[in-house]
């Protein structure tokens, strides 16, 4: 709801902000408010569009304030402080919600129990897209413009905040994939959407993974974009991890080795398989297979779970485009 309008809504119902939770970066507002991904999802494409104030009113239901900004001294911080207190929030209350680049209020009336900071990101986790009905984040350095989950993205951010210029985003120390893992694992407190049973599906090549409908193009590109494919994917509940990695050079190698690294963090990790790639990794083996073609009987493609019996669910429907 516009911000010009949603302080007049929230008085016109007879309802009070109860809690906000703003921020200078939409995805800190969407893993704080614990919020469904899908309920930001776009009508015209897979992005997820989070307003950068939420709204929890004493009803229960949560009310996203658009065009809302904080933590700057913009004319659009001036109707964020104009919307809090047309919804009946205090001016002294307003300003200081709005003053911090994170800011969750979480008892709007007891400002012991607010949680706020000017610097930014709070939270490493990524804001996944929505393909049909699941949850898809991507990651690993077969796309250019997403690095490899074990790389320091924030090496600039780092040094800018040790030069004391605190409005440059903070260092989350955690890079999205690991977040997400850190996330999944955490049973007690996942919500209905991430919970289930975790597995992970990997890939010989790029025609079976195309093949499952597992096929990601870039947005820069348009339709000239080339598409890429995961070499491996992992599943829990209604989300997705799909990490691309370039194949091994070594066409006798199923996997390559940042694959197999993420499958070991996401205790995924198929021993089997690593042993063998290791095996024909050896000098030896090297140069008998570059003189005899060598058929191992491998599938394609391989599922990997607890049990040893769970398949991957969901196959997408449609390509995933990723900004980059």
């Amino acid at each position: 709801m516009d911000n010009t309008i949603a302080g007049d809504y929230v008085t016109s119902i007879g309802a009070r902000i109860v809690r906000s939770v703003s921020g200078f970066d939409a995805g800190d507002v969407l893993v704080q408010s614990g919020l469904d991904p899908r309920l930001f999802a776009s009508e015209d494409d897979d992005r997820v569009r989070v307003p950068y104030m939420l709204w929890q009113l004493d009803s229960g239901d949560w009310l996203g304030v658009g065009m809302a900004t904080v933590g700057y001294g913009g004319t659009g911080c001036g109707y964020s402080r104009s919307a809090l207190t047309r919804a009946g929030a205090s001016e002294r209350v307003a300003h200081e919600i709005v003053r911090w680049r994170f800011c969750d209020a979480v008892d709007i009336d007891d400002e012991d129990t607010w949680i706020k900071t000017s610097e930014w990101p709070v939270h490493s986790r990524s804001t996944p897209m929505v393909v049909d009905d699941r949850m898809v984040v991507l990651f690993g350095d077969g796309l250019r413009s997403i690095r490899s989950f074990h790389d320091n993205i924030y090496s600039d951010r780092e040094r800018r905040n040790a030069a004391g210029e605190s409005s440059y985003p903070s260092v989350t120390q955690e890079a999205h994939l690991e977040a997400w893992l850190h996330f999944l694992d955490d049973a007690e407190n996942l919500p209905e959407w991430a919970q289930g049973p975790r597995t992970a599906r990997v890939f010989r090549n790029e025609n079976a993974a195309a093949e499952d409908g597992f096929t990601a193009t870039s947005a820069s590109w348009g339709r000239w974009g080339q598409a890429t494919h995961p070499c491996v994917v992992i599943e829990q509940g209604h989300v997705q991890l799909w990490g691309f990695y370039y194949r091994p050079s070594d066409t006798t190698e199923y996997l390559p080795a940042e694959a197999y690294a993420v499958l070991s963090l996401a205790n995924v990790y198929p021993t089997s398989l690593a042993e063998r790639d290791e095996r024909v990794a050896r000098p030896w083996s090297r140069f008998i297979a570059n003189f005899v073609t060598q058929k191992d009987g491998l599938p394609d493609r391989i599922d990997i779970s607890a049990t040893g019996t769970q398949q991957v669910a969901y196959r997408p429907s449609v390509p995933v485009t990723y900004a980059g």
